[in-house]
């Protein structure tokens, strides 16, 4: 589940491909918006603030190639495949996953 920030001047379009490109290491292919969700967290990594919002519009992807070289990035290095039923996930990441 690739994820990032839409940059200044920056079509969402253009960030999904960036960001599967920095970190997958491969180029991908939008099959379609899944919607907008909202997150909720208890918890924030600026000192003084004790919760988080945030707003991220989902996307359904395929990898350009048939045969990628997954390659990610220092944050990326490892990756998996999801079937369900989705087992020990981030609800949030459920609900994704669901609405595919």
């Amino acid at each position: 589940m690739p994820g990032g920030t839409v940059l200044k001047n920056e079509a969402r379009t253009e960030a999904v491909h960036r960001v599967a490109k920095e970190e997958l290491g491969e180029p991908i292919v939008i099959d379609g918006c899944l919607g907008t969700y909202e997150h909720f967290y208890d918890r924030s990594e600026i000192q003084g603030v004790d919760s988080k919002h945030y707003v991220a519009t989902a996307y359904r992807c395929h990898l350009e190639h048939d045969e990628p070289d997954l390659s990610g990035d220092d944050q990326h290095s490892a990756f998996d495949i999801f079937r369900p039923p989705f087992n020990d996930l981030h609800p949030y990441v459920e609900r994704y996953l669901d609405d595919l």
